[in-house]
């Protein structure tokens, strides 16, 4: 029997062992989710509301367990945990009438007679969720899934698998028998069993682009094995199945002229190096105007200087550990590549395992916009999930769109200066999200959420509108 070992990512303590699901206890709990499904279709919106408002309530009863299993398991920062995680995870279950309102029937236009636009669930969701978000990635997928009147497996990180088990027991105890699953298959194995189980309609998946697009591989090799010639021709069995990727991001900030420099480099601060980088909306491309490059590298620099690296049960640590040693691995190895590209560090640059020390590393933009490709630093065409972040000068906002669009990930992006000039640029920008002169770490129920590029398919979306088919009655 296989285990998974779940650490304390702080200490190294070993705070729980789970058998891990093998692919045929998976099949299984699809099978079970897959004959649970017309208890939740036929659930009325109300009814669905008072499920969610329920679950919602039950996070709250068990919000300390909650905080301490993402500090422990996950090592995020206790004021991360608490503040951020905890919190907008537990206001999206109060305000989640909204996203039914998505997906709820209604007549639209017609040029004779009546149109109605019916949504219809599509069957069994599977989400596999990352280390980094074990709570908010698992209830915001769960809910949608849930809202649009489908039963879901959560198939959690073995990183951090604890938070979402606790999410699961609540939901058990809330939502009709069978309509939850929970799975500690590993995720290769997964993986394959999602693309090739019939019962599963829609896979979500929150991971790096590069496992997103391994995905994709696999469901080619699925289809080819069900290709088979006839009469000259050929035939392919497989199943086509809704595939959601939300992937990497690497995120530019952009600083103009006029601005609160002080206010700024505090927000950047707090968007660059929350729960230690390790975000997928992360700022991790710093862009400053010329004439105010001095003055904001001072700021910023002062700002991560003030920085507390240490114990993420501490409530005024703003560093904890790094999830998994891998990631300091590659994280060291961007940084000693920069460097060797000409990159000089301003503040930082020590790894101490499990942690990597916050770390500004100045870059010439201009040396970047003429490399080829693969020429480039590798912290700047790479997502870091460690607290390194680049930063480099623009003398135009042209300029600026340049250094942006420079990236295969087109997740979100942040501009500050005078607001018609933000708009401006954020009509040049690739992201799927612009926050404009706000908080960098903005977010709320009622935005939609997604990237483009090598981050996503879709762009800026509502997770719940993607696990609905559409269907056109016409009345004549």
């Amino acid at each position: 029997m296989k285990e998974i070992k779940v650490t304390d990512k702080y200490t190294g303590e070993i705070i729980a062992t789970l058998h891990a699901d093998s692919r045929g206890d998976l099949k299984e709990k699809i099978r079970k989710a897959h004959i649970s499904w017309p208890r939740v279709k036929k659930l009325e919106r109300s009814e669905k509301i008072g499920i969610i408002r329920e679950i919602g309530r039950k996070l709250r009863v068990r919000r300390k367990e909650i905080i301490e299993m993402l500090i422990r398991e996950a090592g995020q920062p206790r004021k991360y945990a608490e503040n951020f995680e905890y919190k907008n995870s537990y206001l999206a279950t109060q305000f989640y009438d909204y996203m039914l309102d998505l997906v709820e029937d209604r007549e639209i236009e017609a040029m004779t007679g009546r149109n109605i636009l019916v949504f219809e669930p599509v069957g069994v969701v599977a989400t596999m969720t990352p280390r980094n978000a074990p709570l908010i990635l698992s209830l915001h997928s769960l809910l949608s899934s849930f809202g649009a009147g489908n039963p879901t497996i959560l198939k959690p990180s073995t990183v951090t698998p604890l938070t979402a088990k606790i999410l699961y027991e609540i939901a058990v105890e809330t939502m009709p028998e069978g309509t939850v699953q929970y799975t500690t298959t590993p995720g290769e194995q997964a993986a394959w069993e999602f693309i090739e189980n019939p019962y599963v309609a829609a896979l979500i998946v929150y991971s790096s682009s590069h496992i997103g697009k391994d995905n994709i591989i696999k469901y080619g090799k699925y289809l080819e094995k069900e290709k088979k010639k006839l009469l000259g021709g050929f035939l392919i069995g497989g199943k086509l199945m809704k595939y959601i990727p939300e992937l990497a991001g690497n995120d530019p900030l952009i600083v103009m002229e006029n601005v609160n420099i002080e206010k700024i480099a505090k927000w950047t601060t707090t968007i660059a190096f929350s729960n230690s980088g390790q975000m997928c909306i992360s700022a991790k491309r710093i862009l400053i105007q010329n004439s105010i490059y001095k003055e904001f590298v001072d700021s910023i620099v002062k700002e991560v200087s003030k920085l507390k690296v240490g114990d993420p049960r501490d409530p005024g640590t703003d560093i904890g550990p790094i999830g998994t040693k891998r990631t300091l691995d590659i994280s060291e190895a961007q940084l000693k590549d920069a460097l060797r590209k000409g990159g000089k560090i301003l503040y930082g640059g020590e790894r101490n395992d499990p942690f990597y020390n916050p770390t500004l590393v100045e870059l010439d933009g201009k040396m970047i916009l003429k490399q080829e490709w693969n020429e480039k630093p590798f912290l700047w065409r790479e997502e870091c999930f460690a607290p390194i972040r680049s930063i480099v000068s623009f003398s135009s906002i042209e300029e600026a769109a340049r250094l942006a669009n420079d990236s295969k990930y087109a997740l979100r992006c942040a501009i500050y200066g005078p607001q018609d000039e933000c708009i401006k640029l954020s009509r040049m920008i690739d992201a799927g999200v612009v926050v404009i002169n706000e908080n960098p770490l903005y977010a709320d129920i009622f935005m939609p959420f997604g990237g483009y590029k090598d981050s996503g398919i879709s762009g800026a979306k509502y997770l719940i509108e993607e696990l609905v088919n559409r269907k056109i009655i016409h009345l004549g």
